[in-house]
């Protein structure tokens, strides 16, 4: 016990001056920083900077949806063309079947195609997605091929049956009755709803 309080006063404030000068660090080791330092680094230098991702995403290519440009900047034309493609009847210059339809959100009969490509993508299948869009391509032209009649017949049909309904301002459905068989009557209606795609209006749901 100090008794000269003045003298006690006076240590006691040296004492908390020394204490406020050199306060107790919490601050990792050297060898810590070093290590961290050295992680970060190697992970910018790989990465670019940017946020990891796991290799199989990083390894996948993009998948171009779309494609069909001025055929399918509006929905009436979109759809038109789309027919005209599907019956040769388009030149030859022109975008080729698939690129008129959204294989991202694609419906053909209640079927959902388009989840099953996505999910295809995600897995990095993207051999196994590529041939089942190739496939069902392949498929449905056969289908049409059977349901529909002369080609020739094509731009009479789309000038005498097609009608428009506009879902929303994003989405439109078309329906449309197909060239008869050898002037045969045709009882088959085609019911297609198209999306907005950026500045594309594309095939997302096919009926017939």
């Amino acid at each position: 016990m100090c008794r000269i309080p003045r003298l006690c006063a006076l240590l006691l404030l040296v004492s908390a001056a020394t204490a406020c000068r050199n306060p107790v660090s919490h601050a990792p080791e050297p060898d810590v920083l070093a290590t961290r330092s050295s992680a970060e680094k190697q992970e910018r230098d790989v990465s670019g900077g940017k946020k990891m991702l796991p290799k199989h995403m990083v390894e996948k290519k993009e998948i171009i949806v779309g494609g069909c440009r001025e055929a399918c900047a509006a929905p009436k034309d979109a759809f038109r063309n789309f027919i005209r493609t599907l019956f040769g009847v388009m030149p030859e210059s022109s975008p080729e079947l698939l690129r008129f339809v959204d294989t991202t959100l694609l419906v053909d009969n209640g079927r959902r195609w388009g989840d099953e490509w996505a999910d295809m993508w995600l897995s990095g299948k993207l051999d196994e997605r590529r041939q089942s869009v190739a496939d069902w391509m392949d498929g449905y032209r056969r289908r049409v091929g059977s349901l529909a009649g002369n080609p020739s017949d094509v731009e009479g049909a789309l000038e005498a049956g097609m009608q428009f309904r506009r879902i929303s301002s994003e989405q439109v459905e078309m329906e449309f009755v197909p060239p008869a068989r050898d002037g045969a009557s045709n009882s088959e209606r085609w019911k297609l709803r198209l999306g907005l795609r950026g500045l594309e209006w594309l095939i997302q749901e096919i009926y017939d």
